[in-house]
């Protein structure tokens, strides 16, 4: 369906993903502008219905990319079979955080959508989010070794608890816009020293 985009070299993609990207998170889906888009990403309008047809399709299209380069990103490291949770949690949330070079806003976006309230896309959303989520969170929660943790931890809320933490580090930092990716990947690292003292085992 996005042939004609996906046609495109890597560096006009990356600055029409990020232009888009930019004007829904500043708006949300109703009060985003097309015209905004073009201008940032310095295309013509008509290149861009050409692309995309309308703003809808443009929408879903960011959402669904977005989703799927997290995903990916994450896959990559998972595929190295690390048993130990807190340390694969480490690994995929750092692995994320290189993607902030090229889409600083992916992060913002993603949760953006995962809140629009607008009709014109939440179901379509909705599905999206399931479906990468189920893929995502699948592959997370595979073959853990459970016996890192002491015998008297919840181990279900203590893994819920380091994702949620770590999740929330990156998307504290975007929202403050702090882009210091060293010093997040500081804060990613003592977080995982606290949960190996709080959880594990000695």
């Amino acid at each position: 369906m996005f042939e004609k985009f996906e046609a495109l070299n890597d560096e006009k993609k990356k600055t029409i993903i990020n232009a888009s990207m930019k004007e829904f998170v500043k708006g949300g889906y109703e009060k985003a502008s097309m015209n905004a888009v073009v201008e940032t990403a310095g295309i013509s309008k008509g290149s861009l219905f050409y692309y995309f047809e309308n703003k809808k399709k443009l929408y879903l299209y960011l959402f669904e990319y977005c989703e799927k380069l997290i995903l990916n990103n994450a896959h990559r490291h998972l595929e190295n079979n690390e048993s130990d949770f807190i340390k694969r949690m480490e690994h995929v949330i750092k692995c994320n955080v290189s993607l902030l070079s090229d889409y600083p806003l992916v992060y913002g976006f993603v949760r953006s959508c995962k809140m629009e309230k607008s009709l014109n896309v939440v179901a379509e959303v909705q599905e999206i989010k399931a479906k990468t989520s189920e893929a995502l969170f699948g592959e997370i929660y595979k073959d853990i070794d459970e016996s890192l943790f002491r015998d008297e931890i919840d181990i279900k809320m203590a893994i819920y608890s380091i994702k949620a933490t770590m999740f929330q580090l990156v998307h504290d930092a975007m929202r403050k816009n702090e882009n210091n990716s060293e010093q997040l990947l500081k804060q990613i690292a003592d977080c995982r020293r606290f949960f190996e003292v709080a959880l594990y085992k000695n």
